[in-house]
Parts: C-alpha cells; structure tokens; sequence
C-alpha cells in the first residue's frame, strides 16, 4: 500500500478531524509533487497509478468540504456518545462545546465549520 492510498484510507475512516487534516494536507502536497514531476515511472503499475492521478486529486480538491464533514460526523458521534456517560448537563454540553471549538481553530472549510456549529447548536443533552 502506497502513502497516497494509506493517507486515502485514514482520511476515509478516521474519527478525529484534527488528524484528517492533517492526512488530507500530506495527501494533496505528495500529489501536487508527483503530478509536477517530471521523472518517468519506471513500472508498468507506476505508469497506471499515474495516469489515475490526475482524476484521484482533482476528486479530492472538489469533494474537500464533504470530506471534512463526514470526519466532522464522526467525530461528533464519538463525542455525544461520551458526553451521553457524564452526570450533568452541563458537563454533556461543555463536551460538545469543545468539539465545536476545536473543529473551528483548524482551517477547515467556511462550510465545514458551519456544519460542526449547527451540530453543536442542535445539540440536546
């Protein structure tokens, strides 16, 4: 398994938004470098894995905000469910709160933090 394809991996089942950006961000730089490459492959599976790349990132680069909410979706699931374990309300909602806030220091996109806010605004202990 190549880098690009564990960084694809991570980012498609990680739970924590902070590391799917950061995977996402690897992922886009390692990409950029290939296709600016100019060395040719020197493998016949490198070849086809180049002739694919093109599609791969421009597939990334349009679907960034869905990325990032699906992350956010489930990061926030993982949060509820514990919040759901305090004792008090205000606890529950603090949890929430500070999932909000640390998806919103990270330079998501706009929509992507708009979407982690109306979880959290929606959110009933």
């Amino acid at each position: 398994m190549t880098l690009i394809e564990k960084c694809a991996a991570y980012i498609k089942n990680s739970s924590s938004v902070y590391e799917v950006y950061e995977k996402y961000t690897v992922l886009l730089e390692v990409m950029e470098k290939m296709l600016h490459d100019s060395k040719s492959p020197p493998h016949e599976e490198s070849i086809l894995f180049l002739s694919e790349l093109p599609n791969k990132y421009n597939y990334l680069v349009e679907h960034k905000v869905e990325t990032f909410n699906d992350a956010i979706e489930r990061q926030y699931t993982l949060e509820v469910a514990d919040a759901s374990t305090l004792k008090t309300e205000r606890g529950r909602r603090n949890r929430v709160k500070l999932f909000y806030e640390s998806v919103a220091e990270l330079p998501l996109p706009e929509e992507s933090i708009a979407y982690a806010r109306a979880l959290y605004e929606n959110y009933v202990p």
